[in-house]
Order: structure tokens, then sequence, then C-alpha cells
């Protein structure tokens, strides 16, 4: 397999209008969840940017899959303010990769649907925990306090994905074919 197929970014002409279209309407339900879930003050808790971002890695091609994970947050801290500016790496950062890693493991590797979603998330919050315990001193919190915070507010946030992730995935056709997918 050549790198060139493996990111597949030279889809068909047809397909890649309907890739980016779908891409598009990913980023701007990663824009408009995160508003209606602030509005209950739910936003941290129920992570509601991540929903289409991570469904976007399991129905996207990997490089259209990142670019989700990634342009999102910052399209929603350009147009909302949030989330705020500290933040914002740190969400890209995550958008990376539940954008990526269910695009590359679960549609070129061909990898268990649950073991991948399953896999990200937890990837997702180690990853979040890392990166706080060491930003934290930066703004003066206790590392260990912030970092186990950060991981155990999004829970509930990790249970919605596992919960409506896998009935999108299975009810959205693919991009590229127009094919639900099968896990």
């Amino acid at each position: 397999m050549k790198v060139r197929d493996f990111l597949d970014f030279n889809p068909a002409p047809v397909s890649t209008v309907r890739i980016v279209t779908w891409s598009a309407l990913f980023i701007a339900l990663g824009v408009l969840f995160p508003i209606l879930f602030h509005l209950f003050g739910l936003g941290p808790v129920f992570l509601p940017m991540f929903l289409p971002i991570l469904t976007a890695g399991f129905v996207l091609p990997p490089v259209f899959a990142v670019l989700v994970g990634v342009v999102t947050p910052l399209v929603s801290f350009l147009l909302t303010q949030m989330p705020p500016f500290l933040i914002l790496p740190l969400m890209m950062s995550e958008g990376f990769f539940l954008g990526g890693i269910p695009s590359v493991f679960f549609q070129k590797l061909k990898w268990n649907f649950w073991l991948v979603l399953g896999g990200t998330l937890i990837f997702d919050r180690m990853l979040l925990a890392v990166l706080v315990l060491f930003l934290s001193p930066v703004f003066h919190l206790p590392p260990r306090l912030a970092s186990g915070y950060v991981v155990l507010q999004g829970l509930p946030g990790v249970v919605l994905n596992f919960i409506f992730v896998p009935v999108l995935v299975k009810i959205l056709p693919t991009p590229k074919t127009g094919e639900r997918k099968s896990y």
C-alpha cells in the first residue's frame, strides 16, 4: 500500500465534493452543539464538540477527519470564543486524535469498531490528563488534582459518545460511496 493510498487524499471528483460537504457539516455541528449544551451549563461535562468530530473520524477519510478535528475548535473559538483561548490548543490536540485515530484504525486498517471507539476515548482522556498535568503549574493549579478533575468531569461525555457515535455511524452514509457502515 502506498502512502498516497493510505491517506486517501485524492478521491474521485464527485466524492470530493461530498466529502468536503460532510466535513463542513461536521464542523458546523461541532460549533452548534457546544452552544446548545452551554446554554444549560453542560458543555465541559458532556463534551458536545467531540460528538461530531469522533463521528467524522469513523466516516471521513483520514486527512478530512483530522482537519475536522483540528479546525472545529478553531472555528468555534473564532465565532463564539469557546473554547477559551488558553484551552484551544488542548482541544485542537484532542480533535486531531479524535478524528484521526478512528479514521485510520477503523476505516483503513479495518479494526473492530468497538475497540477503536473505546481505545480512542481512552487515549483522549489519557492525552488530556497528561497535557493538563504538565500545563497546570503554568496556571498555578495542583497538577494531579487538575488532571484528575478534567478527566472525571468529562466521563459523562465519554458515555454520551459511546451511546450516540455508534448510532450515527450506523445511519450515516459513507461520503465516498453512499453506503452505510457495518460493525
